[in-house]
């Protein structure tokens, strides 16, 4: 047998089963080596479970192996023991003599990161590192980002700064945007940094997160207003640095830092790059959580919706702040009757992030507009469990007359809620006089058919009728039948001539069209019996 540092295991094995082996081999897997009796070897692998493998005289012409896993029971032949025996070889080492010097030289079967390292020196790495730098960029960036930390200067914030200011420059004119590579080589270093405050913060050195955060933060902002891509990304991260300056206030003791990242968050709400974007996670909300707020924080406010005028997204979003603010502060939460226009968004905005108790305050004051806010304001009220719900919502639809109300009822009340909310509302409609289609809407969605044929009776309207007839087609029918024949018989009474026949054909074509078949053979009989001498009227029913 050759010298066993010479032998190719690769050659005794099939390819891919060799491969396998290696790469167990590669991940450590060959976690305890064992010489049992001269020429006899135990080793542990890990692969799921802990494999035991058993190897005699290995890279002799009397090797023999056996491993615990039940492939090689089937095959004879496994991944475990190619690992086990790539370790042994591994382990044996030769010395060479050189000229001036005796060095310890590891043979090892595969060329890898770890064989790689352990037969260089420290001396040799850097000189590498050094070399290599200066000729990629990409990889001297990454030398920076992830061992910036570790270096300190006298001022480590610039440190951050120029580092991410080398990835993207300021921008030289407002006509200009980044590139989309360039966005993505940000948002790479930026999540560096972004985890590496983390574990700064994990570790209390809330300084160093704080550079790290306060850097990142700032140039993610200026970077989202003047870009078109990966807004997504931006978004996210800008989100995710609001929520670690939240952290770093909630616990850090440092008073000294404290300042330091409330006069960070006044500067950073007034310059004009930044984006409010989410009203949980902004500089604003940030400032509002203390004790005190910031005595121009209203004038920052107005400043910043003057200077986002033309994005309206974000002006929904500073005049939800402002609510907010003067929520906290026990102000009335009303804004410029300007944007009124934009109450149900601010209100959506409240109820979106479950800040029930400001859409309740803030919805409230234009109830009147109807629309999404009316119907926030419902919500918001059910989730609250407000006392008295059902007779307010009533009140409401007593009040305003708006339709939505009836249709978020059926939406959202149970059958016994909903059979009360009728109750209450008949009840308001004895008080105060409501319109009349909108009394006949809500008789017909509260499932009121009986009061509703009776109201139509009544008022005798065909156009009326016509509009409301459809609920009646399953239930009462033939009560429609007979009100839709007395209507016509009094019709054709008092009218004749042309206007009446299109008329009565109109009718004819709305009954057909909503499958009212009873009806329609109840009017074509009527016709039959009572005006066959109509030439006009005879010929509209032989059509239907």
């Amino acid at each position: 047998m050759p010298n066993k540092n010479d032998v190719n295991i690769e050659l005794l094995y099939p390819n891919d089963l060799f491969l396998k082996g290696e790469e167990l081999f590669e991940k450590n897997a060959v976690v305890e080596t064992s010489n049992v009796d001269k020429g006899l070897f135990n080793f542990t692998i890990k692969d799921g479970t802990d494999i035991e493998v058993e190897w005699l005289k290995p890279l002799t012409r009397f090797q023999k192996a056996t491993c615990s896993c039940s492939f090689f029971k089937e095959n004879k032949v496994c991944k475990h023991i190619i690992a086990a025996l790539i370790s042994y070889k591994d382990s044996i080492k030769y010395e060479i003599s050189k000229k001036n010097e005796k060095e310890i030289i590891s043979r090892h079967s595969s060329l890898n990161i770890n064989n790689i390292l352990e037969g260089i020196s420290k001396e040799e790495i850097k000189n590498f590192i050094k070399a290599y730098s200066k000729n990629d960029r990409k990889f001297f960036t990454a030398l920076k980002v992830q061992f910036a930390r570790r270096v300190n200067l006298a001022d480590n914030e610039k440190k951050y700064k120029s580092l991410l200011d080398s990835i993207i420059k300021p921008i030289a004119t407002d006509i200009n945007i980044y590139r989309i590579s360039d966005v993505k080589a940000l948002l790479n270093i930026t999540e560096d940094f972004y985890n590496q405050a983390q574990d700064s913060l994990a570790l209390t050195e809330y300084g160093e997160a704080f550079h790290l955060c306060k850097v990142t933060l700032s140039k993610l902002c200026y970077v989202y207003q003047y870009t078109i891509h990966c807004i997504g990304e931006l978004e996210q991260q800008i989100s995710n640095n609001h929520i670690l300056i939240r952290q770093l206030l909630q616990e850090s003791e440092s008073h000294e830092l404290s300042e330091g990242i409330i006069e960070y968050l006044l500067e950073l709400v007034q310059v004009s790059y930044y984006p409010f974007l989410n009203l949980n996670e902004n500089a604003i909300t940030l400032l509002s959580d203390l004790n005190k707020l910031p005595v121009d924080i209203f004038d920052i406010i107005k400043l910043q919706i003057k200077r986002k005028k033309e994005k309206e997204n974000e002006v929904v979003m500073l005049l939800a702040l402002e609510v907010l603010l003067k929520y906290k502060s026990k102000q009335e939460t009303k804004i410029d009757s300007k944007y009124q226009s934009l109450v149900s968004k601010i209100s959506t905005q409240f109820y979106d992030k479950k800040m029930i108790a400001e859409c309740i305050a803030f919805s409230k004051n234009y109830l009147e507009l109807g629309g999404d806010n009316l119907i926030n304001y419902l919500k918001s009220l059910k989730e609250n469990k407000t006392k008295n719900f059902i007779g307010e919502m009533a009140r409401l639809f007593t009040e305003y007359q708006n339709l939505s109300i009836v249709d978020f009822a059926l939406s959202n009340l149970s059958t016994k809620e909903i059979n009360e909310f009728r109750e209450q509302v008949l009840k308001s409609f004895k008080k105060k006089k409501i319109n009349v289609n909108k009394y006949y809407y809500f008789l017909a969605k509260t499932n009121q058919l009986e009061m509703l044929m009776a109201e139509l009776s009544d008022k005798k309207d065909f156009r009326m009728l016509m509009q409301y007839d459809h609920y009646f087609i399953e239930s009462l029918q033939e009560n429609l039948a007979s009100l839709y024949e007395t209507m016509m018989e009094d019709y054709l009474n008092n009218h004749i001539g042309t206007h009446s026949q299109v008329f009565i054909s109109e009718i004819f074509d709305h009954l057909n069209k909503i499958k009212a078949t009873k009806v329609s053979k109840k009017l074509g009989l009527l016709i039959d019996m009572k005006f066959s001498h109509r030439v006009g009227l005879t010929d509209i029913n032989i059509q239907h």
